[in-house]
C-alpha cells in the first residue's frame, strides 16, 4: 500500500510514486540474488528386499528394514507414538553417540595424519577390527576423550598449541 496516496489502494495508480518504484527495484533485487533450494515431499517408503546376487529385477527376497549390522547395537527408533522406520537421522545420531568412540577416533586420526603425514594408527582406511592398531592407542584414545563434545576448532587448537 503506497503511503503517499493509500486512497488509491484499488487503483494501479498506487504503484507509480517514487517510493514503491523504489521498493519494487529493491524487491526485485532481492529476487535476482536469491538462491533456489530443491525442496523434496516425503513419499511412502519403499520396500527393501535382500537381493540376490545384486538381481534388482529379482523381487523374491525377504523385506528388511533399515537397520544396522546385527552384531552391533541396533539403532533406537522407539517414538512416543510407538516403534517407527529408522532413518538417516537416526543413523547419524547412532554413529555420533557417546558410548560408540570409534568415530571420535576415526576423526582424530584424520586430523593427525592432515597436520603430521602420517596417522596414529598408518590405516585411515579401515580403522576397526581388523585395521592397523595405531602406534600410541594412549594417545589416541586422550585425544578422543578430549575431542568428544568438542567443536574441530577446538581440537585443532590443542594439536597446533
Amino acid at each position: 500500500m503506497c503511503l503517499q496516496q493509500p486512497q488509491n489502494l484499488p487503483n494501479q495508480n498506487h504503484w507509480k510514486c517514487k517510493y514503491c518504484q523504489v521498493l519494487l527495484n529493491q524487491i526485485e533485487q532481492l529476487e535476482k540474488r536469491r538462491r533456489r533450494t530443491m525442496v523434496s515431499k516425503a513419499i511412502k517408503p519403499r520396500p527393501i528386499r535382500v537381493l540376490d546376487r545384486g538381481d534388482w529385477m529379482d523381487e523374491g527376497g525377504p523385506v528388511v528394514e533399515p537397520n544396522v549390522p546385527g552384531i552391533l547395537p541396533s539403532l533406537s527408533t522407539v517414538s512416543d507414538s510407538g516403534p517407527r522406520r529408522a532413518t538417516r537421522l537416526d543413523l547419524a545420531q547412532w554413529l555420533f553417540e557417546e558410548n560408540r568412540p570409534l568415530t571420535a577416533r576415526v576423526f582424530v586420526n584424520r586430523i593427525w595424519y592432515l597436520f603430521f603425514n602420517s596417522g596414529l594408527s598408518s590405516s585411515l582406511e579401515d580403522s576397526g577390527n581388523q585395521g592397523e592398531w595405531p602406534t600410541h592407542p594412549e594417545l589416541l584414545d586422550a585425544l578422543t576423550l578430549r575431542t568428544f563434545g568438542s567443536v574441530t576448532r577446538r581440537v585443532i587448537d590443542f594439536l597446533l598449541r
